[in-house]
């Protein structure tokens, strides 16, 4: 039962604002912009009826997206404070990268394999792609078929540098840099930590993953 227009305290209104702004908010960190979204509010009749002039809203798990089933605390801050509970039901409509055929494990993902279609994020999770570079020569954990959506936790990046490959190590310091050539001891990620011989000295140093076959060392170790 909805209560009459002049019983209403405008609770209402000011959470779906509140959501609003939390979506707007969550499109701008993840740079994309939906095509569609549906805001409906489940409100007990005697919360909007309860006299208030100021409220403040609040949700646990504050950092996840407000999409889907979304539980919120209402609290209201004068004349009396009091507070209540109020559920979102939110459906926002956006292009997500699905996989153009099915992707087998261990697959590297290339433009041919991936494609944008619109999909409602609350049939999905927080671990929705929406930018092709997201997935782009990433590696497929677990097998996708055509047409699902790509989510987060089903990739990983490849291995840029395997034990016993020949890589180059770089050294910066103070705006001067220097390279030798040196072997991979450990498998490495992109920005990961591994071990690595120089060829020269026969020293073991340890680097970060620059690149494909490139690590970035301290000292060349010479």
């Amino acid at each position: 039962m909805v209560p009459p227009a002049d019983a209403d305290n405008g609770i209402s209104a000011a959470l779906k604002q509140h959501v609003e702004q939390e979506l707007s908010n969550y499109q701008q960190r993840q740079s994309f912009k939906a095509s569609k979204q549906k805001i409906d509010l489940r409100i007990a009749d005697a919360t909007q009826e309860q006299p208030c002039d100021s409220w403040q809203f609040s949700r646990p798990n504050a950092d996840h997206p407000p999409i889907g089933r979304v539980g919120y605390r209402i609290e209201c801050l004068q004349p009396s404070p009091w507070t209540s509970r109020a559920i979102a039901e939110v459906h926002v409509w956006t292009s997500v990268v699905v996989a153009a055929k099915t992707l087998e494990r261990d697959t590297q993902i290339g433009l041919a394999d991936i494609k944008l279609a619109t999909f409602d994020l609350a049939k999905l999770n927080d671990a929705a792609l929406f930018h092709q570079a997201d997935v782009l020569n990433k590696r497929v954990r677990r097998r996708i078929a055509a047409g699902q959506s790509i989510l987060s936790f089903q990739l990983e990046s490849p291995e840029l540098v395997q034990r016993g490959d020949m890589v180059t190590l770089v050294v910066k310091i103070d705006g001067f840099s220097a390279s030798t050539r040196g072997t991979a001891l450990e498998d490495g990620k992109l920005n990961e930590r591994v071990k690595v011989r120089n060829n020269s000295s026969n020293k073991v140093l340890e680097g970060i993953v620059l690149g494909d076959g490139q690590v970035m060392v301290d000292f060349i170790g010479q």
